[in-house]
């Protein structure tokens, strides 16, 4: 049984993380999804953790990424594409030697997140006629960058602690 709870607690986490990032959670007037992109630490911080955490290779990381574009209205899509870049970069952290570095997984962390505002900016502009909302986009860039220190603390030094 604990078996089965370590093997899918990353796929867990990242389910409860996206229910709780559509709530209406709110602090100095804005909702908890739109401060910080919990899910993209979670992702990138159990990979890196747990090389083997592969989110059912790759189902259940899509089953989250529907069940977020839903929960959100966005574009049917859209946070698939955001979790197998964020995936994507983390695997490849994981497969190189420096990965044992904390810095050097936070500047993977930030390259990954770069690419993920890169691609829904894109896409944004082209399904959508809105102005791009460049000032809350870069405050979820910032705290969800200053956020994973901490997340990576929790479940790198705390979980993984004896793996």
């Amino acid at each position: 049984m604990t078996n089965i709870l370590y093997r899918y607690f990353p796929f867990i986490t990242l389910l409860v993380v996206t229910i709780m990032g559509s709530t209406n959670i709110s602090l100095y007037g804005k909702t908890l999804g739109e401060l910080v992109t919990l899910q993209f630490i979670v992702i990138f911080a159990f990979k890196l953790a747990n090389p083997n955490a592969n989110f059912g290779k790759g189902v259940l990381l899509f089953i989250v990424s529907i069940i977020n574009d839903a929960l959100q209205g966005l574009t049917l899509g859209t946070s698939g594409l955001l979790y197998f870049t964020i995936f994507a970069v983390a695997t490849f952290q994981a497969g190189i030697k420096l990965r044992n570095l904390f810095l050097s997984e936070w500047v993977a962390f930030i390259f990954a997140v770069t690419c993920c505002y890169i691609i829904l900016y894109l896409i944004e502009t082209i399904f959508y006629e809105t102005a791009f909302p460049f000032t809350l986009y870069g405050l979820n860039f910032a705290f969800t960058v200053l956020a994973y220190p901490v997340c990576w603390v929790l479940i790198h030094k705390i979980f993984y602690r004896n793996a």
